[in-house]
């Protein structure tokens, strides 16, 4: 990869975050970070120089999750202890200027065996003890017909319960797997405590009653209009204080439905209108219409929970279906004004998730 060429290698949905390319040197090497188009990031310039051949390397943060990522290349044509040093040195020197309080992800192509007992790796790894890193990839990633070695890795200092590591063969080059690192975000259970006041009817009525019985002449009696306004707010808010007071309470954390769209949201408003219609509705077709509306509805709740993502992509099925405008109209005319007099209405799952849609 070049420098001036380095826009042109795109992956769809994904765009080119940061990236290194060898200085004077046009062939192989370098590094580059491809993010998800729909996630914030923010480039990362460290001090710490990179070297053609010995310490290529590129960063980025993912502020959203307090993520750093970096990924690092170093060149197997210069497979000496002296060049194994110097990339560790640099190594140590970069991880010197990163907060410890981020998480932090390592990626790329170390050349150093990770499952072989060598020099280079048990210095490596005792930089990265300093740190709290740790290798989680522990298979081989490079294959031939005569050796098998794991010299490309992610290192991390995420919690091994936080995250699932993986080795996946997908035979595009000479290093016929990629490793892919899913962070898993553990739900927090632990209970909140949080000051607050509470605004039940007896501390209401026992505010009026001080406020009524508070003697206000003071502020009659003042003759500035800031002595005034003084004299008033502070009875008051000593008579909010003592009916209203601040008291720790225990809550516990709120967890958030990840299957809960804005479009099941909708459905489930819309079987809430459906259902009160049908207590003053006899007719046998809405009635038939309510029913298969809160059968589908309950088989895509269903769904939803066991696959997350499942309605969103639902969604965009039914937006981009010729039925889609047709379907929508159809379950619009029918809640708002009730199905023709002597016309069959029959409804169906696209039906539905018209309202999955809005």
């Amino acid at each position: 990869m070049k420098e001036e060429n380095k826009a042109n290698y795109n992956i769809e949905n994904y765009l080119l975050a940061n990236a290194y390319c060898r200085q004077g040197h046009n062939i192989r090497g370098g590094v580059s970070i491809y993010i998800k188009n729909n996630l914030n990031f923010k480039i990362i310039e460290f001090k710490t120089p990179c070297i053609d051949f010995i310490f290529e390397y590129c960063a980025v943060a993912i502020p959203d999750i307090s993520l750093i990522i970096i990924c690092v290349y170093r060149s197997g044509s210069l497979n000496t202890m002296h060049s194994v040093k110097q990339f560790i040195d640099n190594m140590d020197s970069l991880l010197n200027e990163i907060d410890i309080s981020q998480k932090i992800a390592i990626c790329g192509d170390f050349n150093i065996h990770f499952e072989s007992d060598n020099q280079g790796k048990k210095e490596l790894e005792s930089i990265l003890k300093i740190h709290n890193i740790h290798v989680t990839i522990h298979e081989s990633t490079r294959i031939t017909e005569n050796t098998e070695s794991t010299i490309d890795n992610i290192l991390t200092n995420i919690e091994e319960t936080h995250y699932e590591p993986k080795n996946i063969y997908t035979g595009l080059s000479d290093h016929s797997h990629a490793q892919i690192l899913t962070i898993i975000h553990p739900q927090n259970n632990k209970t909140i405590k949080k000051y607050s006041r509470t605004f039940n009817q007896k501390n209401i009525d026992k505010f009026t009653n001080a406020i009524t019985n508070t003697d206000w002449e003071d502020v009659f009696e003042a003759s500035l209009v800031d002595q005034k306004y003084d004299i008033f707010i502070n009875k008051l808010s000593s008579a909010f204080s003592d009916c209203f007071p601040m008291k720790l309470k225990s809550m516990k954390p709120i967890v958030k439905n990840d299957w809960i769209t804005k479009g099941i949201r909708n459905s489930c408003e819309t079987k809430r209108m459906l259902h009160k219609i049908s207590k003053n509705n006899c007719d046998p077709t809405f009635m038939e219409y309510f029913k298969n509306y809160k059968k589908i509805l309950k088989k895509i709740v269903s769904a939803a929970k066991q696959i997350p993502g499942l309605a969103e992509h639902l969604n965009l099925f039914f937006k981009n279906s010729a039925k889609f405008d047709t379907a929508l109209q159809i379950a619009n005319n029918f809640c708002i004004l009730g199905p023709p007099i002597n016309e069959s209405f029959t409804a169906t799952p696209t039906t539905c998730l018209t309202d999955h849609s809005r």
